[in-house]
């Protein structure tokens, strides 16, 4: 497998989390990545009204139905953290974007609103029509990086 990182900041004046995944990742380390937002230090990602998942420089994903439950899973913790999120996916490769889209009905309980697409200038667009507002989330105001593994 090669080598991957997946790496999650506070983004665009504390209004946004972006995670960037990049090479070979494994579904343990999507867990233990959104594990460690859920469990994010009270105030930290309090003011968060959005969340943009860049998959598209992904090569490979290592993904167990176990690590799929375990994932949504720790998404219902973040639903008590977050409860008015709106969540942006970007995943350019057909295997990426058909996990994510089959996320994206499981997660339907979630209640975030939630959309997936394939090419990064459609992300922007995507978070304003979910928020009614728009957002920057390529920003490179960056307050703190919460995870990286």
């Amino acid at each position: 497998m090669s080598a991957s990182t997946v790496e999650v900041k506070i983004i665009d004046g504390g209004r946004g989390i972006r995670l960037v995944s990049q090479g070979a990742v494994t579904g343990e380390t999507f867990v233990r990545v959104h594990q460690a937002v859920a469990d994010a230090a009270p105030g930290v990602i309090d003011d968060v009204r959005y969340w943009f998942s860049d998959h598209s420089l992904l090569s490979a994903v290592h993904l167990r139905g176990m690590d799929a439950a375990a994932v949504a899973e720790v998404g219902l913790r973040l639903v008590e953290r977050l409860p008015h999120l709106v969540v942006v996916n970007l995943a350019r490769g057909d295997l990426e974007y058909g996990m994510l889209r089959v996320w994206e009905a499981r997660s339907a309980g979630h209640g975030w609103p939630t959309e997936t697409v394939r090419r990064a200038e459609e992300v922007a667009p995507a978070l304003e029509r979910l928020l009614g507002e728009a957002v920057d989330p390529f920003s490179p105001d960056v307050l703190q990086t919460l995870v990286r593994r």
